[in-house]
């Protein structure tokens, strides 16, 4: 077995069974593939085996994690108790494989993408940590993503060989190492080292746990791979879908984005909404007239889409009144311009803040 896959869900069913059958079809059909889920609601998440359960070799689920989805519905932040830990610790223990691939259900893969080829790269330059394959992490690490820390140093290249198809990483490093814990391929060995993640410390904290802990095996200094196209050939090869992104251990995730899940799980479990991996591949769901240039992203129709934008939810309430009422109308009209439909002229009054 070339490499094992842990995807880390929750409570977006939708999602996860997009980034399954993107795995699939993109790392292929057979070999271990791990759903570490951190406390999806009971109903989805049989629903989400019985439709998704020929996908996976693994499903690990934390009963203790479903309590947060009604705390983070309801705003309260605070009171979220953080099982991650637990799952994730599970689910590594539960691997097979030397090298293993690790994304999470609201990203999916873009293109074939040669495990083998990753593991050679590995293998070949044993003093690289992970390789990156996320888009927009690969953007933030050459210095043209909209947030980050700033480019890496360094400009070596690797590439990785499988029978005729390679893959080529730039290597880098950094001062702040940045360490993704979505579309990278690491060494399980490393791991070990580095953890377990500690119980009661949620995704954002464990990035910091994760620093400290390099800093303390002496390992800031090893390079990591970022996916990059070389002589036309390679480049990332999965993407995030920022629609849905939500954060149960930090304000900045609004009610709104809750009240949206709750909407698409609602139209997914009664079969009105079911992206598959090839709608994202298309680029046509769910309407015929997107532009060719949107391709690879998932679309969701007008009904679910106006919920994402709740009005005086922005950053912790950073906006409200006319300031929220234009932000909202700005996101809203810019889906409304890519599916070629009708602008908004007011938010509706279903969208506003509860």
């Amino acid at each position: 077995m070339t490499c094992s896959v842990i995807l880390k869900s929750f409570n977006r069913p939708w999602l996860l069974g997009v980034c399954l059958e993107s795995i699939r079809e993109c790392l292929g059909p057979d070999g271990q593939v791990i759903v570490a889920d951190d406390g999806t609601l009971p109903d989805l998440w049989a629903e989400a085996r019985r439709r998704y359960g020929h996908l996976a070799t693994d499903w690990i689920h934390s009963e203790a994690g479903e309590a947060k989805w009604t705390l983070c519905r309801e705003g309260r932040f605070a009171e979220v108790v953080p099982t991650c830990g637990e799952t994730w610790n599970r689910a590594h223990a539960a691997v097979q494989a030397d090298v293993i691939f690790l994304i999470e259900d609201d990203s999916y893969l873009t293109r074939r993408v040669s495990a083998v080829a990753c593991a050679w790269a590995l293998r070949a330059v044993p003093e690289t940590l992970c390789l990156i394959g996320l888009a927009e992490r690969c953007a933030m690490e050459d210095g043209t993503g909209p947030v980050g820390h700033g480019p890496g140093s360094g400009n070596a290249w690797i590439e990785g060989r499988d029978l005729g198809w390679s893959e080529h990483f730039r290597m880098l490093r950094h001062a702040v190492w940045p360490w993704s814990f979505d579309g990278i391929f690491y060494r399980r060995a490393d791991w070990d080292r580095i953890g377990p993640w500690p119980e009661g410390v949620a995704t954002g904290p464990m990035e910091g746990f994760v620093q400290r802990r390099l800093a303390e095996l002496g390992w800031m200094d090893r390079s990591y791979g970022v996916a990059a196209a070389h002589a036309g050939i390679g480049g990332p090869f999965c993407r995030f879908d920022w629609q849905t992104s939500c954060r149960t251990d930090h304000p900045s995730t609004y009610a709104g984005r809750f009240r949206h899940v709750d909407a698409c799980n609602a139209a997914w479990l009664s079969g009105e909404f079911v992206p598959t991996y090839r709608d994202v591949r298309m680029g046509r769901w769910p309407s015929d007239r997107l532009r060719s240039s949107d391709g690879m992203q998932l679309h969701y129709p007008r009904a679910l889409r106006q919920i994402n934008y709740v009005t005086g939810h922005e950053l912790c309430g950073e906006l409200a009144g006319e300031a929220a009422d234009a932000r909202w109308l700005s996101q809203a009209n810019a889906e409304a311009a890519r599916y070629g439909e009708a602008p908004w002229e007011a938010v509706p009054p279903e969208c506003r803040s509860a």
